[in-house]
């Protein structure tokens, strides 16, 4: 950004996605981001149980303005640490496929 402000030309390189160009010649529909197994998701669920009570709280003491503006911080805590989840468990694509085998009748 400072070479675009100084008025300094770079080459632009475009990074290729999934891998695509590579040596190694691969189907980029089936490749797909895992996601890591790390703490993270489980911090996250309880900052969304922390938040979900400080919105609680408020609207029990009736403060509307405080618990209108505090309730997307449980609804993004909950969502994200609950996508990254779902992410973590095996996906039925995953899951080994059984073959059913044809069998001729006598």
């Amino acid at each position: 950004m400072l070479e675009a402000l100084c008025n300094h030309e770079t080459a632009f390189i475009r990074t290729p996605k999934y891998g695509i160009g590579q040596a190694k010649r691969q189907d980029w529909k089936k490749s797909s981001y895992k996601a890591m197994k790390t703490l993270t998701p489980f911090v996250e669920l309880l900052f969304g149980f922390f938040f979900l009570f400080v919105v609680i709280d408020a609207a029990m003491n009736h403060r509307w303005s405080s618990t209108i503006l505090l309730l997307p911080f449980p609804v993004g805590f909950f969502y994200t640490s609950l996508s990254s989840l779902a992410r973590m468990l095996p996906s039925a694509s995953d899951a080994p496929v059984l073959k059913a085998i044809n069998r001729k009748a006598p």
